[in-house]
């Protein structure tokens, strides 16, 4: 006689209504917490960012938004200024008109004060290159270098001295050498030999022909160059150069940069009018 076997019925599962309002109620009681907290992020990070744009006049300037970052610059400054073991007027002026430039009159003086505080200290390159490097990328870099050069270079001359720091300057923040004689050259400065070796300089030459050559230094190459070098060196200065690559600087230093790309236009236009290029 064959035995009956008995199976159990499976239990029924639960409506799937209920998995969603299960759901639904944990959404419910964590949504609220998830945009209080939410909120309170946007309100801190707004009010922090607020108080950061107060102090400057952009969103982004030269000497940066972040207190370090300004300290580390006015040191570069200061560093570069007295390589002479003084600072002439002319550079005092325009370091000061720099800053005012760039902040507003009731934080510049003492952005001043500060740099005339560096002037009296020894300044550790090394270290202030350190932390900009990991600020700053290498356009930012070189723009850095461009202004240092600019502010030494105001009067027309270039010591030997403020030369070797500016390299020093340059090697630290990990340039490449031909950026540093190429933005040398845009100030259209050459080297002028004293009796005294020590006192080798650079000025402005005078005449045409050495503006010319200054226009080959530009771009780090020699008046035997061919068209495919020359074309080939503007391309990549022209790229490394661009005013829209230092854009998030501000709108200042933008405008400093497309001063700074003219002149890389003028000695290309230069090069092309000497050898009767189109």
């Amino acid at each position: 006689m064959a035995v009956k076997q008995k199976f159990k019925t499976p239990p029924k599962p639960l409506p799937s209504w209920i998995g969603m309002v299960t759901i639904g109620l944990l959404f419910c009681l964590v949504m609220p917490w998830m945009i209080i907290a939410v909120g309170l992020f946007l309100v801190i990070y707004g009010i922090s960012r607020m108080q950061i744009l107060k102090s400057t006049q952009r969103d982004f300037g030269f000497l940066g938004n972040e207190e370090d970052l300004i300290k580390y610059i006015l040191a570069l400054t200061a560093y570069i200024a007295k390589s002479d073991n003084k600072v002439r007027p002319i550079e005092r002026n325009f370091i000061e008109d720099s800053i005012r430039h760039d902040f507003k009159e009731k934080y510049s003086e003492r952005y001043i004060a500060l740099f005339n505080k560096y002037l009296e200290i020894d300044i550790s390159i090394k270290k202030v290159c350190l932390t900009l490097r990991s600020k700053y990328k290498l356009t930012s870099k070189i723009h850095l270098l461009h202004f240092l050069v600019g502010l030494v270079a105001e009067d027309g001359l270039l010591s030997r001295e403020e030369e070797h720091k500016l390299f020093a300057i340059a090697r630290n923040l990990r340039l490449p050498y031909y950026s540093f004689r190429s933005i040398i050259a845009m100030f259209n400065l050459q080297k002028e030999a004293n009796e005294s070796q020590s006192n080798n300089r650079y000025k402005r030459p005078a005449n045409s022909t050495s503006s010319l050559m200054n226009a080959y230094a530009v771009f780090d190459l020699s008046s035997a160059a061919t068209i495919d070098k020359i074309k080939k060196a503007y391309r990549k200065l022209a790229k490394l150069h661009h005013p829209d690559k230092v854009a998030h600087l501000g709108k200042v230093h933008q405008e400093k940069a497309k001063i700074k790309f003219q002149k890389i236009l003028d000695a290309y236009e230069l090069i092309k009018k000497s050898r009767d290029l189109p």
